[in-house]
């Protein structure tokens, strides 16, 4: 499958799916921020935000025209009406304590990430010691560098990672626990696109995808929905049954944590994929819960 579905050199297209992403993620940011910071004796809330897989901040839609803004733009606005929100029902001084990092792999999507940085207003507060930092690199490599700056800064402060990856193998699960484990206080927002990894769905790339990323697919491979010749007509939806399982299981191999999954349906036939909340904070997932509700006629919930 393609590793990067967006033209960067160009204006790049965005669908109508992925914006309905950024609405989730906007809308969950802010009532998190909201909910904590309901006691108006805080009057610091301190919070780091990783997006490692942020693009190019800014595209046109597919459906026309309209200029459509991406993860980081949702992210600074949404903290930022969430701070004007928290001061509202207070007398004295709110500070959101938060710093962003912002990691994109693609040079040209790097590129456009800053410049479209600069176009909202935010220049002065990237990469001079202040609050974003914009990172050309890898997240696989980036992310044990910004877990310790994070901690460095305050290992008990809240930390969201929005990795809005574009296939399914770009997170081994190794990664999730290693955030966890250093992070208690961390949350993962997770996109999967199970639809990617179903439509060829054999053995050999079973054990690539295993090899890749740690998700064990034995479970999977037992139950013989690989098998073109004898699968069930409803193998589909077996199969993604038994892919959610595993992929909670092993980002919580000791059994604490909480999920929710969005299952969104793409109107551009990238297929169906998942975007999967992931935190051990019943706070955090009672909130997402609620967004889940909120944006339930946007897609599709198979059930198990």
């Amino acid at each position: 499958m393609p590793k990067n579905q967006y033209d960067y050199k160009n204006q790049p297209l965005i669908g109508y799916h992925s914006v309905i992403k950024h609405k989730i993620l906007r809308d969950y940011l802010k009532a998190y921020i909201e909910t904590l910071t309901r006691n108006v004796r805080i009057d610091t809330f301190k919070l780091a935000i990783v997006d490692g897989f942020a693009g190019g901040g800014k595209y046109q839609a597919d459906w026309g025209s309209e200029i459509v803004y991406g993860s980081p733009i949702n992210i600074l606005e949404a903290c930022n009406e969430a701070a004007i929100k928290a001061q509202s029902i207070r007398v004295k001084h709110f500070q959101l304590d938060a710093r962003f990092y912002l990691v994109e792999e693609n040079k040209d999507g790097h590129q456009l990430l800053n410049k479209t940085l600069i176009e909202k207003g935010y220049a002065e507060r990237v990469n001079n010691d202040s609050d974003i930092s914009v990172f050309n690199d890898d997240f696989k490599l980036k992310v044990f560098d910004i877990v310790q700056d994070i901690k460095k800064r305050s290992a008990s402060a809240r930390s969201f990672f929005l990795l809005d990856q574009y296939g399914y193998s770009d997170v081994p699960l190794s990664q999730i626990n290693y955030i966890f484990s250093e992070l208690p206080g961390a949350e993962i927002l997770l996109t999967f696109n199970v639809d990617a990894l179903l439509n060829y769905l054999n053995e050999k790339n079973l054990r690539d995808f295993q090899r890749s990323t740690g998700f064990n697919v034995d479970a999977l491979l037992d139950s013989g929905l690989h098998n073109k010749d004898t699968r069930p007509q409803d193998w589909r939806l077996a199969a993604q049954a038994i892919l959610h399982k595993k992929l909670i299981d092993g980002c919580f191999p000791d059994g604490h944590g909480h999920h929710t999954t969005f299952y969104i349906r793409s109107t551009g036939g990238h297929g169906d994929y998942w975007l999967v909340h992931l935190s051990r904070n019943m706070t955090a997932r009672n909130v997402m819960v609620d967004i889940h509700w909120l944006h339930g006629n946007h897609f599709v919930h198979y059930g198990s």
